[in-house]
């Protein structure tokens, strides 16, 4: 009974998706594709702007099928998706990191996860084998790493949370902050800049580096 999805917004509007859980997956994955959850957005950026999701919309696919594929239904609590319009969207569900996903990832003192490419564990082998026959997912462990990189694309960030005392996994994804309070437009707060690397110090280093050959 306890093996449903509780699906809040703003923290009063409460929907709970039950029976199997392809109708739980196609009804959420309905929810969450939904423009009422991920509008389309003006998103602003350094020299132009781009008419686009909210949310990166593979991200959601990607954290929605890791809250049903790696929750503990052992545990007698339903998994849970908490929507704050125009801020962010928090994916919960028992269980938090297998013994062996604690020794492949690290942890630091406030439960934040620092994701890994490869790191994978499978909690529930049959699940990911009917998920994985669906093509909603794949086994080489970048479920994770793919929704922080789109989330960065999309001008919002991500984080993942294992909290060890309470028993359980979050994952949460925030959309580019809204331009003075226009909900529908928003700026990227990722910031971008040309590296000359022989002319100037380098003051903070990119997260990704371009070499271009010149002739």
């Amino acid at each position: 009974p306890h093996a449903v999805v509780t699906l809040t917004e703003l923290g009063k509007k409460r929907e709970v998706f039950g029976g199997n859980l392809l109708t739980q997956h196609h009804g959420l994955l309905e929810k969450l594709e939904s423009t009422d959850v991920n509008p389309v957005v003006k998103l602003k950026k350094r020299r132009s702007h781009e008419d686009q999701p909210a949310y990166n919309q593979r991200a959601l696919v990607e954290l929605l099928v890791n809250l049903l594929v790696h929750r503990d239904y052992e545990i007698e609590r339903s998994a849970n998706i908490d929507i704050q319009p125009s801020v962010q969207i928090t994916f919960k569900n028992p269980g938090g990191l297998t013994p062996a996903m604690t020794k492949l990832v690290s942890v630091d003192s406030d439960g934040k996860i620092a994701v890994a490419v490869g790191a994978t564990d499978t909690r529930n082998v049959s699940l990911c084998d009917i998920f994985y026959g669906l093509r909603a997912m794949e086994r080489a462990g970048t479920g994770l790493v793919d929704v922080t990189k789109l989330m960065i694309e999309a001008g919002g960030d991500s984080a993942f949370f294992h909290n060890q005392h309470e028993g359980a996994f979050s994952a949460i994804v925030r959309q580019a902050a809204s331009t003075a309070g226009a909900k529908l437009v928003a700026h990227s707060t990722h910031p971008t800049g040309v590296y000359v690397l022989n002319l100037l110090p380098i003051v903070s280093l990119p997260a990704q580096v371009s070499v271009v050959r010149l002739t």
